[in-house]
């Protein structure tokens, strides 16, 4: 779900859109727009298992730019994966640019330039920097967001 507010921020309840049959799982996060006083615009995107499975599903990106289900008036891209036990997906990272890397559900190993770090559920690590990132999960599989950025 995408939610662009007005100038003033107001507190608000996000519910999902329709009654779920399984538990449902969410993470809030705030990204100011590039543009002040814009119309609030909200968005919201559902992915098939098979397109996030070991795979860098594309989400969100810049209105500007396109090429993701949701656009937002931001230089911000934000995949997700469902990782298998004992599988590793690349990410590269261009310089300029930075993420914040979250493990959602699992355990993942992630491999950059400067050694490795391992985040277990509901850990995060900032990379910035160009370079060759691989997130590895480990026995359990993983449920990994990317948030990636100008730095």
């Amino acid at each position: 779900m995408k939610l662009t507010l007005p100038t003033e921020l107001t507190p608000h309840m996000l519910t999902p859109p329709s009654p779920c049959d399984r538990d449902t799982a969410g993470v809030q996060m705030w990204i100011m727009p590039r543009t002040r006083g814009i119309k609030p615009t909200y968005g919201s995107t559902t992915t098939e298992p098979e397109a996030r499975r070991n795979q860098w599903a594309h989400l969100v990106t810049d209105n500007a730019k396109g090429g993701a289900p949701v656009t937002i008036d931001q230089d911000v891209n934000i995949y997700v994966s469902e990782i298998d036990p004992k599988t590793a997906l690349p990410f590269a990272l261009r310089e300029g640019r930075q993420l914040y890397f979250v493990c959602l559900e699992g355990t993942v190993t992630i491999g950059h330039k400067d050694g490795q770090a391992m985040l277990d559920t509901h850990e995060a690590a900032e990379v910035s920097g160009e370079q060759n990132l691989e997130v590895s999960a480990q026995e359990r599989g993983a449920h990994c967001l990317i948030v990636e950025m100008a730095a």
